[in-house]
């Protein structure tokens, strides 16, 4: 299971592409993850310029500290609703 945020993230994504997808992303967002994370797999074995540099820019460490912060500020509004 994914926590809310990953799963609105996921339902974000899906917007972007169209209402039909933003549904799906809203219904079962962990597997419209895992779909994506698939096809993506996939896909790099072939030509996909676009798809390969944002792959690839998502390893950087720019992109890689924004996703540490993200999921501590996750973290944090967690811990705080929880002690409320």
């Amino acid at each position: 299971m994914i926590s809310p945020e990953i799963a609105q993230l996921v339902v974000e994504l899906a917007r972007l592409i169209g209402e039909r997808e933003r549904k799906k992303a809203e219904a079962e967002p962990e597997v419209c993850l895992v779909a994506l994370l698939n096809r993506m797999r996939s896909d790099l074995r072939e030509i996909s310029a676009t798809l390969g540099l944002t792959v690839e820019f998502s390893f950087f460490d720019g992109s890689l500290n924004k996703a540490r912060e993200f999921l501590e500020s996750q973290q944090n509004t967690t811990t705080e609703h929880r002690s409320e």
